[in-house]
């Protein structure tokens, strides 16, 4: 979550964070452009991860959903087969 929080940090910020790197990187690389581009990279991987993860604990949250309603049904059969009269 953290990377995917810096991630769009980096990618809407109006100014480069760091200009003194400006003067290292390569002829016709816009720093701010590369720093966005950086954002990009770090925040979309994270948001995937982040999906993903949801998405698990959904399903497991609806397996057992289905185990307990299962659980539940058989219990309300079991004490009626108990209730009726012989």
């Amino acid at each position: 979550m953290q990377s995917g929080a810096l991630g769009a940090v980096l990618l809407y910020a109006h100014a480069p964070w760091h200009p003194a790197q400006g003067a290292g990187a390569r002829a016709g690389v816009a720093l701010l452009g590369n720093q966005q581009l950086a954002g990009v990279i770090m925040w979309v991987p994270a948001g995937f991860a982040d999906v993903r993860a949801a998405a698990w604990l959904f399903l497991r949250w609806l397996r057992e959903d289905e185990r307990l309603a299962t659980l539940r049904a058989r219990t309300v059969a079991a004490t009626r087969a108990l209730e009726r009269p012989v």
